[in-house]
């Protein structure tokens, strides 16, 4: 938790399209070693190999999904409840978020 606080100063600053490519990146990086993280999560949860490598493959598209997305959060222009009054919600990094997995699905709910 330490370390992803001290690297999200710096991350926040990164413009959108970067944060994408990074993502895109990790994307790759899932899909090319797919065969090796399958027998992993075969071991550590007794998955059969081959749903291993269907977890693996569900992991990769919920991040190829957040890559594509980090270009798209413009935030929203909202009707507010006053007359000749608007409100808006603009998106944007806020700080790091620490998440409890189920021990089932470790891959894809930690991309997810």
């Amino acid at each position: 938790m330490e370390a992803a606080h001290a690297a999200f100063h710096g991350w926040r600053r990164v413009p959108a399209k970067q944060r994408a490519q990074v993502l895109k990146r990790w994307n790759d990086l899932i899909v090319v070693h797919q065969k090796d993280f399958a027998p992993l999560i075969s071991r550590e949860q007794g998955k059969p190999i081959a749903e291993g490598r269907g977890e693996v493959a569900c992991a990769a598209s919920y991040v190829e999904w957040f890559a594509e997305e980090a270009t798209r959060a413009n935030g929203d222009v909202i009707l507010a409840p006053g007359v000749g009054r608007r409100m808006f919600a603009l998106k944007e990094p806020v700080g790091v978020v620490a998440a409890i997995t189920p021990w089932n699905f470790p891959a894809a709910m930690i991309a997810r």
